[in-house]
């Protein structure tokens, strides 16, 4: 499969240096979960809950150290989490580009907090050093989960995110409605 991985890469034109993967592990199985990232080479999985926990235990941090039997390192990165932000951080007041006040509050988060900038810089370091890397959370659609925004604020960075959806299924990060917003406040803080 790794032909027609770099062969999809190739077609679209992209670095395969710059891209950074996101997943949500849903309702899967581990084995399942294991096959999609290691389909994708990926090298690094980043814990993006702010509560690395799960009912289904082979997705509690516990569970997710097993991955390192696979070749796969294991990081929990709370500090880029979205849930219960929204009790913590006050929203810029000029943000309209979501209606959810959680994710207003997690846009700000990600663009003033310093600890969620510097995990910001952690991941970009991995990719940089080529590792390919994943960012994981519950939520199986990205565009119901935070992974979005946080997927904006790579982008702004000239990254190309790819969201794994299931076995056949990928998609490119195009940007959200809030992917401007995003782009301009780190190109020129206005903080």
């Amino acid at each position: 499969m790794a032909e027609t991985i770099s062969g999809w890469f190739n077609s679209l034109g992209l670095d395969r240096a710059k891209v950074i993967y996101t997943i949500g592990y849903s309702s899967r199985g581990f084995d399942e979960f294991v096959d999609l990232l290691r389909k994708h080479d990926v090298d690094v999985l980043i814990d993006v809950r702010r509560y690395p926990y799960s009912r289904l235990e082979w997705f509690s941090r516990d569970g997710l150290n097993r991955l390192l039997s696979y070749g796969i390192k294991y990081y929990s990165f709370p500090e880029l989490g979205a849930l219960g932000i929204a009790k913590h951080v006050k929203p810029i007041h000029d943000i309209n580009c979501t209606n959810s006040p959680t994710y207003r509050s997690y846009i700000t988060y990600i663009l003033t907090d310093l600890n969620a900038k510097l995990r910001i810089k952690e991941v970009i370091s991995m990719v940089d050093s080529c590792l390919s890397v994943c960012l994981m959370c519950c939520e199986k659609f990205p565009w119901r989960c935070h992974r979005r925004f946080l997927s904006d604020y790579l982008k702004a960075l000239k990254y190309d995110v790819i969201h794994i959806i299931d076995d056949d299924k990928i998609i490119m990060h195009r940007g959200t409605g809030c992917y401007s917003y995003i782009r301009d406040r780190i190109i020129s803080p206005q903080m």
